[in-house]
């Protein structure tokens, strides 16, 4: 029986929870919450199921103090210039694994800096333990889903990976306004997002990268905005006339001088806005190669919005990935040194 704990009970958070508790080989054994409304409520009722017998807290010392094989990191993005970097390596020295949906600028171990590389290295060293970041977008879309496909073809020429998504069903203020810059007026806001976000999406990158035997030359970003010609409501607020109301934005790896590989995002608040933007939400990944292919990865079939769908996927790819990583050797571990994880069959009760 692994033991986990958890950091986060936001979307990703509750999915966790209600996953951790489907399955028989794992004990959800604490949780770390930081809104304090959380604060002594049972898990299970916060993720919207019967209680399970742990409660949230803040108290990240007694959390560390637990007998525990891995910490599911889904909480709190970080928002020092290291990423909280302290933290993780604190959470690595105590003997616990480490597995995080928020850490992507250290998906790869060559991307990371290499004073930031070797406290990470130390700490699992210390606790003899091992890193591992996971998710959907970044993670398997654009790190895992590439990569396996290319085992079909005799020459890539490029991989492009694409996010379409209709984020008006999302009702996080700060992610819809304050973090994508949607509602905002004309100005260069988005494309400060954009590239603010490229260590964020430049790691997978290096991954598929060195996974294809390729060199990456540069990386470069741009983005496409349209405004919303009226007034409309969405689950996070209103969005104004004239403001952000949908965008496109990619990175380009530039390898021998042309981009090799490329992960796009198309996000509107309505289906109908730049219908020459791609369409259908979900994701594909697209090889231009011999044979040229395409992979599309659709949500949102059983009347759930493919947000939704998608925060329950990125939280159970981190969920799957705990027995792997906590059998794995110690250091960063990455999609190229891991096994393919995979879900877990529970019999019916």
């Amino acid at each position: 029986m692994l033991r986990v704990i958890l950091f986060g009970t936001g979307n990703a958070g509750k999915a966790a929870i209600r996953a951790i508790a489907s399955r028989t080989d794992m004990e959800l054994v604490g949780v770390r919450v930081w809104d304090p409304a959380k604060e002594g409520v049972d898990v299970g009722t916060i993720a919207g199921i019967d209680p399970v017998g742990v409660t949230g807290t803040s108290d990240e010392a007694a959390l560390l103090a637990l007998e525990a094989d891995c910490v599911l990191w889904m909480g709190a993005i970080p928002t020092t210039p290291d990423m909280g970097l302290e933290g993780l390596c604190a959470i690595l020295a105590s003997g616990k694994n480490l597995i995080s949906l928020i850490h992507p600028p250290f998906m790869h171990e060559a991307t990371v800096p290499p004073e930031m590389r070797q406290a990470l290295l130390d700490a699992c060293d210390t606790g003899g333990t091992t890193f591992h970041f996971t998710g959907i977008d970044p993670g398997f879309i654009a790190e895992a889903q590439g990569l396996i496909a290319s085992s079909l073809c005799s020459r890539i020429d490029r991989i492009v990976t694409r996010e379409i998504l209709d984020y008006s069903s999302y009702d996080s203020s700060v992610m819809i306004f304050d973090t994508m810059q949607f509602g905002s007026p004309p100005g260069p806001q988005v494309k400060g997002f954009v590239e603010a976000m490229t260590p964020f999406q430049a790691p997978a990158m290096y991954l598929v990268a060195d996974g294809l035997g390729a060199t990456i030359e540069a990386i470069t970003a741009d983005v496409e905005v349209e405004y919303a010609e009226e007034d409309f409501e969405i689950a996070a607020g209103t969005i104004t006339k004239g403001t952000v109301s949908a965008m496109r934005f990619w990175w380009d790896a530039i390898v021998d001088g042309k981009p090799l590989l490329t992960i796009e995002h198309v996000s509107r608040l309505k289906p109908s806005q730049r219908p020459d933007w791609a369409q259908g939400e979900g994701y594909t990944v697209t090889i231009e190669g011999e044979p040229p292919l395409e992979i599309r990865l659709t949500k949102g079939l059983n009347g759930r919005s493919d947000v939704e769908d998608a925060v329950i996927a990125a939280a159970s790819r981190g969920v799957n990935a705990v027995p792997s990583v906590c059998a794995a050797e110690p250091g960063v571990a990455t999609f190229l040194t891991l096994p393919l994880d995979r879900g877990r069959y529970e019999s019916p009760a």
